[in-house]
């Protein structure tokens, strides 16, 4: 399975050209020590509305505010993969990658072995 991940994130680079998660993301992650009452508001408001246009077909608006969820708490990993799979729906298969190696890089194991496996499976790998 190791040889496997390795290959395929080799083949995730070749896909991504020029991408990386900071630009994938639209910036980079903001603090998350301590946020303030309106930083956790703002971004309670970000999650309602990114379901509301998931549940209106907008999936382009609900990706935007994806990533500014997840640029609000990188460490919350059932968001950085909803993103991924949001960019998976909309065929925007690169930078779904993009994402799914940063999240590798940095140790992410909660699911990152089945989304590996789905994302492989969606690029023909």
């Amino acid at each position: 399975m190791r040889m496997a991940s390795v290959w395929y994130f080799g083949i995730g680079a070749v896909l991504s050209g020029q991408l990386t998660e900071l630009s994938v993301l639209g910036g980079g992650c903001a603090a998350e020590a301590n946020p303030s009452l309106a930083e956790l508001k703002s971004w309670h408001e970000s999650v309602s509305a990114y379901r509301q246009n998931e549940k209106s077909g907008d999936h382009g608006a609900a990706i935007e505010l994806g990533k500014k969820i997840v640029r609000g708490r990188c460490s919350n990993e059932h968001w950085r993969f909803t993103l991924v799979s949001a960019l998976s729906g909309a065929k925007r298969f690169a930078e779904a990658v993009v994402l799914l190696d940063a999240f590798y890089d940095r140790g992410s194991t909660g699911g990152i072995r089945q989304h590996i496996s789905a994302a492989a499976v969606v690029v023909g790998i």
